[in-house]
């Protein structure tokens, strides 16, 4: 499938990032083995970007997902703190889906 225009600089990072595992020309991928595809997938994973702070993706999501749950859990009378059933834990805010990269 093709790619938007928008994710074009991602793709040929994140297709320079494998090559330098995988140099072009030299890597036959029908001989490389799942364990091997594994450990790079895992350390490009888990390595730190300029974007999200130098964090890893990993390490940017907990960040978001503590900062919602915490958003709404401070209050000693809150629901949550309460241990009241999860349906009566409402967020503060109305949730709303981040927009997708590229859009304004």
């Amino acid at each position: 499938s093709r790619s938007a225009p928008w994710q074009h600089g991602t793709n040929e990072n994140t297709d320079r990032l494998v090559r330098d595992y995988f140099p072009k020309g030299v890597t036959d991928f029908n001989e490389v083995r799942a364990q091997e595809l594994a450990r790079v997938q895992d350390l490009l994973n888990n390595r730190p970007s300029k974007t999200p702070g130098y964090r890893t993706p990993a390490e940017a999501l907990n960040g978001r997902l503590v900062a919602t749950t915490d958003r709404h859990q401070g209050a000693p009378d809150h629901p949550c703190a309460r241990n009241a059933p999860v349906s009566s834990c409402a967020p503060a805010e109305p949730h709303r889906p981040p927009a997708a990269i590229g859009t304004p």
